[in-house]
């Protein structure tokens, strides 16, 4: 994998899209996010090739972050590698009352 050192440079994969690093930015007091420490992107569980799961598993992570539905993550969950999936995140709330 081709290691990117630019705030918001797209990671290609075949199935997800719009896969950015976003080491590099800076916060306002003038300290920047750590390359290689986080990510964001969409349409993880469309990920199906082994080229795409090697270039995931390459970047080591720790954790996802799921911020879909607990019902769309359960029946699309997000595969890890070799068959291990990552659950849906709490993180995600529909709220169950009007605002």
């Amino acid at each position: 994998m081709q290691v990117v050192f630019s705030p918001g440079a797209e990671i290609k994969f075949e199935g997800a899209n719009n896969f950015r690093e976003l080491g590099g930015y800076r916060a306002s007091d003038g300290r920047q996010v750590k390359y290689g420490l986080l990510y964001r992107g969409g349409n993880l569980d469309l990920l199906k090739s082994e080229a795409d799961h090697a270039r995931l598993a390459s970047l080591g992570l720790r954790e996802i972050l799921d911020l879909r539905s607990a019902g769309r993550a359960l029946r699309t969950p997000i595969r890890r590698s070799r068959g291990r999936t990552t659950g849906a995140s709490a993180v995600c709330a529909t709220p169950t009352a009007p605002r």
